[in-house]
């Protein structure tokens, strides 16, 4: 299997590219331009493209042979408006440049346990469990996470698409 892997520098997906690559996965790894050395793990079994999923007119060609993309690029810092940016519309971009390419059909969405209704949650967090119905009454991420989680449902509905999203608590 290949797997594009945006945020592939990031604390998560540096860990999860390791992961793929060490159970014989062929990966290609989107790390920010200004992202500093790649993992010495992964630095000669990974493809990796530096690139900025805010304006990345080749897109369509990081798909060529991948499988799946694993999303986990998103925006944790900044104004509410960058983690947006960030967040939901990157994950629009990267997603109309998979469609365009054509080949990809499946796709993994690192979420976030953010998007659930506190108030209204009740025991165990299940897939079940409601969503924020006041996004605009908590915080950015949690607006961004839901935008994001957003689009990449219609566009998999819109697409025949395979979506797994993953909403993780506290990772460390």
């Amino acid at each position: 299997m290949r797997a594009l892997v945006t945020g592939a520098a990031g604390f998560l997906g540096s860990r999860v590219v390791t992961q793929l690559l060490d159970r014989g996965h062929a990966v290609r790894a989107i790390v920010r331009p200004a992202s500093l050395a790649t993992p010495d793990e992964w630095r000669d079994r990974a493809d990796v493209i530096r690139a900025d999923l805010r304006a990345a007119p080749e897109i369509e060609s990081w798909f060529e042979g991948v499988d799946v993309l694993v999303h986990l690029a998103a925006t944790v810092r900044g104004s509410p408006e960058a983690q947006f940016v960030g967040s939901a519309v990157c994950t629009e971009i990267l997603l109309e440049g998979m469609r365009r390419a054509g080949s990809t059909k499946h796709v993994v969405l690192a979420g976030s346990c953010s998007v659930y209704d506190w108030t209204e949650a009740r025991g165990t967090l299940t897939e079940d469990s409601p969503l924020e119905s006041r996004p605009y009454e908590r915080d950015g991420y949690t607006v961004a996470k839901l935008w994001q989680e957003r689009v990449a449902r219609r566009l998999a509905a819109e697409n025949n698409w395979t979506l797994a999203v993953l909403r993780p608590g506290l990772i460390y």
